[in-house]
C-alpha cells in the first residue's frame, strides 16, 4: 500500500468529469474513481504524504488548460485528458518532491477510465468525449492507493486558497 497526492477539481468541473468517468465505467465494466491529477505517487507512509500535502494548502486554486483527449496502453492512462503543465503545477510537484524521498515522474493528466481496451475503441471514445478547455482545481488530497481502485481511500483533504 502506498499513498498518492492528488489535486481535485472544483465542484462544477468535478460534476462534469464524474459523469464522464461513471458513464465509461458502466459501459465498459471499469472501476469508478474520483477525477484528479496525481501530483505525487508512491509515497510510503501516510504521515509523510499528509504532512507534504498540508504544506501545499496555502497555494491558490489552480486553473489548467487541457490539450485534448489522449490514450495509451498503460492502464493508469488508458483514456485521459492531457493537461498543459504550468508553473503552479510544477511548483507543487517540486515542493512535494523536496519533502518526499521517492521520485515521481510527473506528467499532468486526468484519467477518464482504467481498463485494458482495444485501440479502435479508445480512438472512437477519443472522438466522442469533450471536456472544457480549462479546469479549476481547488483541493489537495491524500489517497491511500494501490492496485485495486475499489480499495482507494481518501485520508486527507485541504482546500486551496
Amino acid at each position: 500500500m502506498t499513498y498518492s497526492i492528488w489535486l481535485e477539481p472544483s465542484v462544477a468541473d468535478r460534476a462534469c468529469l464524474k459523469k464522464i468517468i461513471a458513464k465509461l465505467a458502466k459501459e465498459y465494466g471499469a472501476p469508478v474513481f474520483l477525477p484528479h491529477i496525481t501530483v505525487y505517487g508512491g509515497v510510503k507512509t501516510r504521515s509523510l504524504a499528509v504532512e507534504a500535502a498540508q504544506n501545499c494548502k496555502d497555494i491558490s486554486r489552480i486553473v489548467v488548460s487541457t490539450k485534448g483527449i489522449r490514450f495509451s496502453d498503460f492502464l493508469w492512462k488508458t483514456l485521459y485528458v492531457e493537461i498543459r503543465n504550468n508553473s503552479t503545477l510544477t511548483a507543487i510537484h517540486k515542493q512535494l518532491g523536496g519533502e518526499i524521498p521517492t521520485k515521481y515522474d510527473f506528467e499532468p493528466h486526468l484519467s477518464l477510465i482504467y481498463k485494458k481496451m482495444p485501440r479502435r475503441v479508445k480512438l472512437e471514445l477519443r472522438k466522442k468525449i469533450t471536456v472544457n478547455p480549462t479546469l479549476t482545481f481547488d483541493r489537495i488530497t491524500v489517497i491511500r492507493s494501490g492496485a485495486l481502485v475499489k480499495n482507494w481511500e481518501r485520508v486527507f483533504t485541504a482546500r486551496l486558497r
